[in-house]
């Protein structure tokens, strides 16, 4: 926190914060946190007094789905149902991978996101058993997030404290048939 003419902040445990050395005056102060809509509003400081100002973020609600803006590409693509269509907002559309051994389906989102859930919208027989939901910050490295080897069709969606990820994919090893099918992919920030 950075304030000017020698004024100091400190914090406690609770999460209130005194600021000294503040000259009088009416100033703006704002409080913001990742995930949390800011507030902003005035606080007039009389000299030689104590000023209280309780503030309460409340948590964002404003989602988005960072793959709908990403670049999508797989291990494979049968025919032409291309990874692009796992991202294209329609359930009626879908990827599909050439076989149902190791297969991945992987969204590029542009940069470095905070993301927390990942939906994948399986095809009701052409499904993952055993996938995993991975993420990385240079598309090399991958952390697990999310595994299972009961998997079923549906809508799945999982969710895990928030990472900063540029990449995220479905990494697929078990088919329940002959290859893969994804109707929709998302990647949510909260």
């Amino acid at each position: 926190m950075s304030l000017s003419n020698g004024a100091s902040t400190s914090s406690a445990s609770d999460g209130t914060y005194t600021f000294t050395g503040v000259t009088a005056g009416t100033y703006t102060m704002t409080v913001s946190k990742t995930g949390y809509t800011t507030w902003s509003g005035s606080v007039t400081i009389t000299a030689g007094a104590t000023t209280t100002k309780n503030v309460a973020l409340t948590a964002s609600t404003s989602a988005t789905n960072w793959a709908r803006t990403g670049t999508a590409t797989a291990s494979s693509t049968d025919g032409s149902y291309s990874p692009s269509r796992a991202i294209d907002g329609s359930t009626s559309t879908y990827w599909r991978s050439s076989s149902g051994g190791t297969q991945w389906l992987r969204v590029d989102l542009g940069s470095s996101k905070s993301v927390s859930k990942v939906v994948v919208n399986w095809s009701s027989s052409y499904y993952a058993r055993a996938y995993r939901i991975e993420t990385s910050a240079d598309g090399t490295t991958w952390t697990s997030r999310y595994s299972t080897s009961s998997g079923t069709s549906g809508t799945k969606t999982h969710t895990f404290t928030a990472v900063s990820a540029r990449y995220v994919r479905v990494y697929c090893t078990s088919a329940n048939y002959s290859n893969y099918r994804i109707n929709e992919f998302e990647v949510w920030n909260f």
